[in-house]
């Protein structure tokens, strides 16, 4: 025997069939991963057994014989990564985690010393990518590619710092590229955002970090990655 329902009960069923549908179909959450190595600011050394979190909160972890740890899945969007360790006085960085992508992350700490000292000022700087993205130009030589970089620096000392520069690595398929930007004054404490650009002709940026930076003119410690020089 069919049955049959009132037209109105039919289409109420119906509104309630597709409702359930639609709550069903959820979006994949996206991800990507977390890599980077804790350093002794003074020596480049890099820290065994420092431990690292991030917020927002993923797994923590802790850095191996090399320095270096790893956040394998991370949802993306920005994080703030603080290493700690003892002896040192804790630091933080922050990277961007894009979908099916790694950021590169170093983290500087400084030996701490007897806060009964006094101690002298220093100078210390932080320097992130907080974004980077390709644009096609038209030249009269055809077309090129224009990397756009917009980054991030904080004076992270006791001291003012009078000129600094942050060189980029450009990861391209075609080579690295690298571009420096150079700015002058950052108050103790104080942030500045800007936004720099980079010709690589037809090559299209896959991943972009700052490879070293320099306080002054002298050359700040990069790790185990080594300082290429800016071209």
């Amino acid at each position: 025997m069919r049955l049959r329902f009132p037209r109105g009960l039919s289409v109420l069923l119906a509104l309630i069939t597709l409702a359930g549908c639609k709550e069903g179909t959820l979006l994949p959450d996206q991800f990507g991963g977390i890599e980077g190595t804790v350093v002794d600011f003074t020596t480049g050394v890099p820290i065994a057994g420092a431990g690292v979190t991030t917020s927002p909160a993923t797994n923590a972890t802790v850095t191996g014989g090399d320095g270096r740890f790893s956040v394998p899945d991370a949802l993306v969007g920005s994080y703030t990564i603080t290493a700690n360790r003892n002896g040192y006085t804790p630091n933080t960085a922050t990277v961007s985690v894009r979908e099916g992508r790694t950021a590169q992350a170093t983290v500087f700490l400084r030996p701490s010393t007897d806060p009964n000292t006094g101690g002298t000022p220093t100078l210390d700087l932080t320097a992130e990518v907080t974004n980077f993205f390709n644009r096609r130009v038209s030249t009269p030589r055809g077309d090129s590619v224009v990397v756009v970089i917009d980054y991030r620096v904080r004076n992270t000392g006791t001291a003012v710092i009078p000129s600094y520069q942050v060189v980029f690595r450009i990861v391209t398929p075609a080579g690295d590229f690298f571009q420096e930007v150079t700015r002058t004054t950052l108050a103790v404490g104080q942030s500045a955002v800007g936004r720099v650009e980079k010709d690589t002709g037809g090559a299209q940026a896959t991943e972009v970090r700052v490879d070293e930076f320099f306080i002054n003119d002298q050359p700040r410690p990069a790790g185990p990655r080594g300082r290429p020089r800016a071209s």
